[in-house]
């Protein structure tokens, strides 16, 4: 057991190192931090309610519970617990049977969330790629 330890903790240094020195940021850290998430869903609610593709199916509850499942699903991505652990996005987004439309806007209203909360592209494309995986 002793011998094992000896020779995983230069590996997980090294792997630490490794990632520090070639800049591998989370998800989370792409985005600013748990400001920058914040920021996004600011401007991500407004923006879904202002949506006339999606309004039919979701109403503030909805959009709430969307903002919390963002939350968990950057956290998820980042390795780190996530705040809301009783909110999932997909269950929230299967359970309103958004049709191909309201999708499109959904996924319309994230982009120019993004945008708005001056998200970087490579952030903005990995959150992307979250919302998809929901949807």
């Amino acid at each position: 057991m002793l011998r094992m330890r000896s020779r995983v903790a230069p590996l997980a240094a090294l792997s630490i190192a490794i990632l520090f020195l070639t800049g591998c940021k989370t998800l989370l850290e792409e985005m600013g931090g748990a400001e920058g998430v914040e920021m996004f869903n600011y401007a991500f609610g407004p923006s879904l309610l202002a949506n006339p593709a999606v309004t039919p199916f979701l109403d503030v509850a909805a959009v709430e519970q969307v903002k919390k499942g963002i939350e968990n699903e950057v956290a998820k991505a980042s390795k780190v617990a996530p705040p809301n652990p009783d909110v999932d996005l997909r269950a929230v987004l299967r359970a309103k049977n958004l049709d191909s439309a309201a999708r499109k806007g959904f996924k319309e209203s994230a982009r120019r969330s993004a945008e708005l909360a001056q998200l970087s592209g490579s952030a903005t494309g990995a959150l992307m790629k979250l919302i998809d995986a929901a949807l």
